[in-house]
């Protein structure tokens, strides 16, 4: 107990000295590790600084220790140069206690990389922007981190594309001319005229592709069905280009 106060007083010295959370974060997980991953759900309270990255006010966040095959799914890990694995659902708070959403995030270190693995949100909490919100608060920690890219992969099945509407773009470039040929068989398909989707070169272009006009993707499916299973199945990879965001973009 004497060497956890130790550890302790030294998190709290470097906090007050301001040296980069990067680093503080990376020193936290050599003095737990020993050189192995370790069970970051046992030790969140010395990671609290990521746990308020992955919360939104009015709400609380639960995490995750192991996966329905009892696999390790809130950890750290230095073997990889540094990286944290949060895996958790926010939900409201008791005693109703509902659950709005699951997440699982990947916070590599060394190379200044998140991985957005999932976010689920609850069929009752849909088109209230929670998704932004969380999305939001998670920039700030990265910002923190001086993390300069973010990866995920989009869901194509549901929401109106808000991973494109914030920036994100297609990861690597060769997805946006996969895109553009979906698209154009799509439009010729349904008798949309008047989009040069050809020309498209972004994701937000896609993304806002027809104005306010709906077509959902069973609709898209039943215009090609032939490629039923390829659609539903394809998911983009997609990358927020960190360093060159722009306030376009919004915060």
């Amino acid at each position: 107990m004497r060497g956890r106060k130790r550890f302790e007083e030294e998190i709290a010295r470097q906090r007050a000295e301001g040296i980069p959370l990067r680093d503080q974060l990376l020193w936290r997980m050599e003095q737990l590790t020993q050189g192995q991953a370790f069970n970051l759900y046992e030790e969140i309270e010395y990671f609290d600084e990521v746990l308020r990255g992955f919360t939104i006010p009015g709400l609380e966040t639960q995490l995750v220790a192991v996966d329905d095959e009892g696999e390790l799914v809130c950890k750290g890990n230095l073997e990889d140069g540094g990286s944290l694995l949060v895996t958790g659902f926010l939900h409201t708070s008791r005693p109703e206690f509902r659950k709005v959403a699951t997440f699982r995030r990947e916070l590599r270190l060394e190379s200044g990389l998140a991985h957005h693995r999932l976010l689920e949100v609850e069929p009752p909490f849909r088109g209230n922007g929670l998704s932004l919100r969380f999305l939001d608060r998670s920039f700030s920690l990265y910002d923190d981190l001086g993390f300069e890219e973010v990866l995920q992969q989009a869901s194509l099945a549901t929401g109106r594309w808000q991973w494109a509407r914030v920036g994100f773009e297609f990861f690597p470039a060769s997805e946006c001319e996969e895109m553009r040929r979906w698209a154009a068989r799509v439009c010729e398909k349904l008798g949309v005229k008047g989009l040069n989707v050809m020309n498209y070169t972004s994701a937000a272009q896609f993304a806002r592709m027809g104005g306010n006009r709906t077509v959902s993707f069973e609709e898209m499916a039943e215009a090609l069905p032939a490629k039923r299973e390829e659609f539903e199945d394809w998911r983009p990879r997609t990358v927020w280009p960190w360093t060159s965001r722009s306030s376009s973009v919004g915060r």
